[in-house]
């Protein structure tokens, strides 16, 4: 099967089965369902899983992210017309786990599949309302690690079972400019950051927030040369 680190993860595991081995169906080559003559072992599972899947009739996904990013509906409306997919969108993914712990409460079990961010997966995470991943997926071009980054499948969770992480980018203390008013050279640390030069032309997320914002300051906050001074400097400086 990309804060970028988001995560796959499932209340049933019966859809979760579903979902993950059909969204892989889509993105990868399809041509592997017919490929051979004789049925690979993954086959039957798979059929099995549809089947089971059309019987129950709906799919419902919690997440934090845009629909185009869990699923295009609409192809998979097409290929699987008996099965209707249902999206609640949450902004930042908090929304989603709320939600589902409200649910929780009251003895409901509505979401088939969550993606959220960090901090909305650790609190599922937390009261164990996350069913297993790695013992659910099917398809070869998904279970085979050779075919993902570093040849490896990557779960968060401390058991590297539960929570999935398919996509992400760097997060510690990432630094952007634009080159046509910043030459870099200017930058031979970053307390080159504290020159009055700059005062009114950085921008930065909110410490204070919720998501990414606190991640990407890990980075100076432990580094030995930097540390909790020097970001108390740098946001006070310019506040």
């Amino acid at each position: 099967m990309v804060e970028r680190v988001i995560a796959y993860f499932s209340m049933h595991a019966r859809m979760l089965f579903l979902l993950l081995s059909i969204c892989a169906f889509f993105i990868h080559d399809r041509g592997l369902l017919s490929a051979a003559q004789d049925q690979p072992a993954w086959q039957p599972v798979w059929d099995k899983t549809v089947e089971a899947a059309k019987n129950e009739g709906q799919l419902t996904i919690y997440s934090g992210a845009v629909p185009a990013l869990i699923i295009d509906e609409g192809v998979f409306q097409k290929r699987f017309p008996e099965i209707k997919v249902i999206t609640v969108i949450s902004e930042g993914g908090a929304g989603a786990a709320q939600r589902i712990m409200a649910e929780r409460r009251a003895q409901k079990y509505v979401a088939d599949l969550t993606m959220g961010t960090s901090s909305s997966v650790w609190t599922l995470y937390s009261i164990k309302a996350l069913d297993p991943i790695s013992s659910v997926l099917i398809l070869p071009e998904v279970t085979d690690p050779s075919k993902w980054w570093q040849g490896t499948h990557r779960y968060v969770d401390p058991e590297k079972e539960s929570i999935f992480t398919f996509m992400g980018s760097p997060r510690e203390g990432s630094i952007f400019y634009n080159s046509k008013l910043v030459n870099p050279n200017e930058f031979a640390s970053y307390w080159d950051f504290l020159n009055p030069k700059w005062k009114g032309k950085i921008e930065a997320r909110d410490l204070r927030a919720s998501g990414t914002a606190p991640p990407s300051m890990r980075f100076p906050y432990y580094h030995p040369d930097l540390g909790p001074k020097f970001i108390r400097r740098l946001f006070r400086r310019w506040t």
